[in-house]
């Protein structure tokens, strides 16, 4: 009995070469993803988080008592995270803005501006600095389960009346630009390249660093991707809001971007409600 030939339907094998292409690359996407380095020492990957080691990831939250943090990070009352007040100082100089990344072309205008000397603080605020703001009456209830979030959903006007509660104020967009490029003007915080996914806190929610993240991370959980003045999180995690004249701009890209150009140290966004993806450090000036 000979062999019988099968007769495909026309155009159906172009339709199942299309969805094995399609499971091949969601295969490999997965592989990808379930590879990538995001935690460093002291933290370990749970779903899309990296929790301290102690804590479980419960509802979208690192609960628990943690018994070890990333470098960047202290252990306080259980818990990781850094002390709000920390600030970093910024030389003043003379700032000079081009676009001279190619994706910056057409969202950066030329300008040269004078900075004198500020400082401007280590890490976002978190929620266990805005609950001070908040007892002391100067600032609305926000709720968290972890207090070394950065606190997000907050206006530009809630951002600087709780930084004037520090007797500081919010930065200017272009103190913000020399504190994360400094003088020689860095593509990212930390250099020219080296967009990875163990430095920023970004494609959290649909890639590609992983998917299904539905808030920030804790601050100082990237200690790889600060600046050389050691300022963390100038990329990635969530965007701050900014002083641009008389009106406000958020730098610094989140948890939700997923390009590149959100990410480096020129991109901002104008005219945004108060989202979950936006918070606020504060600025001082130097007496």
């Amino acid at each position: 009995m000979g062999r019988r030939s099968v007769r495909w339907p026309p155009g159906s094998r172009f339709l199942l070469i299309a969805l094995l292409a399609l499971g091949v690359t969601a295969y490999v996407g997965l592989v990808m993803r379930r590879g990538v380095t995001l935690c460093p020492p002291g933290l370990a990957r749970q779903g899309p988080r990296c929790c301290p080691l102690g804590q479980q990831l419960e509802a979208g939250s690192c609960v628990g008592r943690a018994t070890s943090c990333a470098e960047t990070q202290t252990l306080i009352n259980g818990e990781c995270g850094l002390h709000a007040t920390a600030a970093v100082r910024i030389s003043g100089g003379r700032i000079d803005v081009a676009p001279d990344d190619w994706e910056s072309e057409g969202h950066l205008s030329a300008r040269s501006a004078a900075i004198a000397a500020f400082e401007i603080q280590r890490s976002e605020v978190t929620h266990a600095a805005w609950d001070l703001c908040e007892k002391a009456g100067r600032c609305r209830p926000l709720d968290s389960k972890e207090s070394f979030l950065p606190v997000t959903g907050i206006s530009p006007a809630e951002a600087e009346q709780y930084c004037q509660t520090l007797g500081g104020r919010l930065p200017t967009s272009d103190e913000w630009l020399l504190a994360a490029s400094g003088a020689e003007r860095r593509r990212y915080p930390w250099g020219q390249a080296g967009l990875v996914c163990r430095r920023v806190v970004y494609g959290l929610v649909d890639g590609p660093c992983t998917s299904g993240a539905v808030g920030p991370e804790l601050v100082g959980t990237r200690p790889a991707g600060a600046a050389p003045n050691g300022l963390l999180d100038m990329a990635g995690n969530v965007a701050e809001w900014t002083r641009l004249g008389d009106s406000y701009a958020a730098y610094g890209g989140s948890f939700r971007a997923q390009l590149a150009g959100e990410l480096k140290t020129w991109s901002s966004r104008l005219n945004i409600e108060p989202n979950d993806a936006t918070g606020v450090r504060c600025a001082f000036d130097v007496k």
